[in-house]
C-alpha cells in the first residue's frame, strides 16, 4: 500500500525542528560565553553530540522526502526523530543534563524527605 504523504507535512515538520533547535541552543547554553571554561559546561558533550545528530537526521530526512516524494516509512522516521529532539526541549526525560537542575532536583527530594521523616 502506498501513501502519499502531503509536503507541506515535511515543511512542518523543518519548522517545527528549526524551532526546537533554538530552544535547545539557549537551553544548553550555547551562547553563554562562560560555558567553554573547563569544567564549567552545562551539558555533556555525548548530549549535544547525540542531539546533533538526531535533529540532522530528521531535518535532511525532511528535505530527501520532499525531493523525492516520501511515503509513509519516511514520514514515521522523521516523526520520531521530531518527537526525540522535542523531548529534551521539554525537558522530561533528561531532568537532570543541566548541573543546576540536577542540585535543584536533589535539594528538594531532600526536603521532601524530611518532611516524610
Amino acid at each position: 500500500m502506498i501513501v502519499n504523504v502531503p509536503v507541506q507535512y515535511y515543511q512542518s515538520v523543518i519548522a517545527i525542528e528549526t524551532a526546537v533547535t533554538g530552544v535547545l541552543l539557549f537551553q544548553i547554553r550555547f551562547f553563554d560565553p562562560d560555558a567553554d571554561a573547563p569544567g564549567k559546561s552545562a551539558t555533556d558533550p555525548r548530549v549535544r553530540v547525540l542531539m546533533l545528530i538526531v535533529l540532522t537526521a530528521t531535518l535532511f530526512g525532511s528535505l530527501e522526502a520532499i525531493r523525492e516524494g516520501g511515503g509513509l516509512e519516511v514520514a514515521v522516521l522523521v516523526t520520531v526523530g521530531l518527537a526525540v529532539s522535542i523531548l529534551p526541549a521539554l525537558d522530561i526525560p533528561f531532568e537532570n543534563w543541566t548541573s543546576s537542575s540536577s542540585k535543584e532536583s536533589a535539594t528538594e527530594f531532600e526536603k521532601q524527605q524530611q518532611l516524610v521523616s
